[in-house]
């Protein structure tokens, strides 16, 4: 029973850590069929592993049978190793990418599921120092978060503020569908991961408690930085 019991321990934790490895790595459009595909490679496995059963024990014996098993498995892990640890490396890159995402005030009051579906769509860009990302006027197509380097931004040719690593810039204009507010650009070499808005926005608005919340967190940051009205602009490139 006992023996029984760690199969069945072993059993639950690779289901666990194949499902949810599943769900974390697929895209979101074609996530279903991922796991319709998962589910019918269990079943033809299932058939499949019936048919060897027997043909072992054919060849071999009852009691000689599980023998040839227990010895097969363990060379089936090591011939896939290279691929399992890929996977392990590519579920450390989402998680970095997460913590970078969690570090956006703006993003802080959004449940883990969110933030984790925004970081599958990152998408990486190296940035030259001097390059100008947006400059002030430019409709807003998306959103960025730096992860190395600084940032300026600057409004009618004047500094606004610097931005460095951990800070995210244009989500700002995306909500309220308005031009960008002043003109960004590199200070220095810059590592940055950027998302459109058709992945920004439904991710966001799909959560509107999460969504009301980094609205005020935003407003209240905004009115901190320029409580007056004429330096709204000034405020509002800050964030953007």
């Amino acid at each position: 029973m006992s023996l029984l019991a760690c199969i069945e321990v072993g059993n639950a934790r690779v289901d666990l850590g194949l499902f949810t490895l599943m769900a974390r790595l697929a895209p979101d459009e074609v996530l279903g069929r991922v796991f319709g595909v998962l589910e019918s490679l269990i079943a033809l496995s299932v058939g499949l592993g019936a048919l060897l059963a027997s043909l072992l024990i054919d060849l071999f014996s009852a009691r000689t049978a599980p023998v040839v098993v227990r010895v097969l498995c363990p060379i089936l892990v090591v011939a896939a190793w290279r691929r399992l640890t890929g996977l392990d490396r590519s579920i450390g890159d989402l998680d970095k990418k997460i913590g970078l995402l969690q570090r956006v005030p703006m993003l802080q009051p959004f449940p883990l599921p969110a933030i984790e579906q925004l970081a599958r769509a990152l998408e990486p860009i190296c940035v030259p120092a001097g390059h100008v990302l947006f400059r002030q006027g430019d409709p807003a197509d998306r959103c960025y978060v730096i992860e190395q380097g600084a940032a300026d931004a600057v409004r009618d040719g004047r500094l606004v503020t610097r931005l460095g690593a951990g800070d995210g810039f244009g989500e700002i204009a995306l909500l309220h569908r308005r031009p960008r507010a002043a003109m960004v650009r590199a200070a220095t070499d810059l590592q940055l991961h950027s998302l459109t808005s058709e992945q920004f926005l439904p991710v966001v608005t799909g959560f509107p408690l999460s969504a009301r919340q980094a609205r005020a967190s935003v407003d209240t940051m905004l009115e901190r930085f320029s409580p007056e009205g004429p330096a709204d602009d000034t405020r509002l490139a800050q964030m953007h």
